[in-house]
């Protein structure tokens, strides 16, 4: 299945999370769950992370104009703190809502947005050209083969067999 949408809109909102995760994540694990649900034409996203986590008392700045948190921004002095805002507008132009979760300072965050999408079946005719397989050519001669390397001194060492299993 292959969707589509403003997908333009979805690497950058998908870079600004995924950098946040990493930004926060000094030592730790990043997840990242994609799903689509057909029925609604909707895809679900969630960038989680094992990082600083968010205090609860924090989460009303996230989505504000340089809305970065100052507890953090003494160790992270990259950016201004409009990653999320736009985010979240870019969501909202998409049809999608965006949410975040934490269950408090040093327990990670979960940040989770929705997009409309539709999906699309892939037609090989309509395939773009780039994609398409290049018109055969008149066959090379073959590379010359590379000289032999010398074989190694020592010991000869028999190789195990190699047993082959097919699937079924």
């Amino acid at each position: 299945m292959e969707l589509e949408g403003d997908q333009l809109r979805l690497k950058q909102i998908l870079i600004n999370m995924t950098k946040n995760a990493l930004k926060f994540t000094r030592d730790g694990i990043i997840w990242i769950f994609v799903g689509f649900d057909a029925a609604t034409q909707t895809l679900h996203v969630h960038v989680r992370d094992s990082g600083k986590g968010i205090r609860q008392e924090e989460m009303s700045t996230l989505f504000t104009q340089f809305g970065k948190l100052r507890r953090t921004a003494e160790e992270n002095s990259e950016g201004i703190g409009m990653g999320l805002l736009i985010c979240q507008n870019l969501v909202r132009e998409n049809g999608g809502t965006i949410e975040v979760h934490s269950d408090g300072e040093d327990k990670g965050s979960c940040f989770a947005f929705t997009m409309k999408m539709k999906s699309v079946k892939k037609d090989a005719k309509k395939a773009p050209a780039a994609l398409k397989a290049p018109p055969k050519a008149a066959p090379k001669a073959p590379p010359k083969a590379a000289p032999k390397a010398p074989a190694p001194a020592g010991p000869k060492v028999k190789q195990p067999p190699v047993e082959t299993v097919q699937a079924k």
